[in-house]
Order: structure tokens, then C-alpha cells, then sequence
């Protein structure tokens, strides 16, 4: 089934569903294959932790019952 994640930014809801597991995967992969043939990173160095810091509160969120959590 689909997953969903959503965050809100400046008081407004964004949503994202993801439906195409394959073609969300794929694009990961190509994206890791790219740094690891170039060694170039597709993200920031800030884009990265905050991606980190996305999942963290998505595992707090999970362990809270799936209640909003906010990023600190």
C-alpha cells in the first residue's frame, strides 16, 4: 500500500504519497550510482542533515502514536 509523508512549513500542510515504490527506489539508486561514479554528491551537506533530521521525527512520530512531532 502507499506511504505518505507530510510536513508543515509556515502554517501550511504539505503531503507527498508515494505510489510507485519501484520508480522511487530507482531514482534513489541512480542517485547513489551517480556519487559513487563521480563523487559528487546530488544533495548539500545541510540537505543531507536535514533529511536526517526529517527521519528522526518521522521514528518519533511513529513512536508516538503518529502524532506530529516538531523539527528541532
Amino acid at each position: 500500500s502507499p506511504w505518505q509523508v507530510g510536513v508543515r512549513v509556515g502554517g501550511k500542510y504539505e503531503v507527498a504519497t508515494i505510489k510507485n515504490f519501484d520508480g522511487f527506489y530507482e531514482n534513489a539508486m541512480r542517485k547513489a550510482l551517480e556519487f559513487f561514479r563521480t563523487g559528487k554528491s546530488p544533495i548539500s551537506p545541510e540537505e543531507q542533515l536535514a533529511n536526517v533530521l526529517v527521519q528522526e521525527a518521522a521514528e518519533q512520530s511513529v513512536a508516538s502514536g503518529n502524532t506530529w512531532v516538531k523539527l528541532h
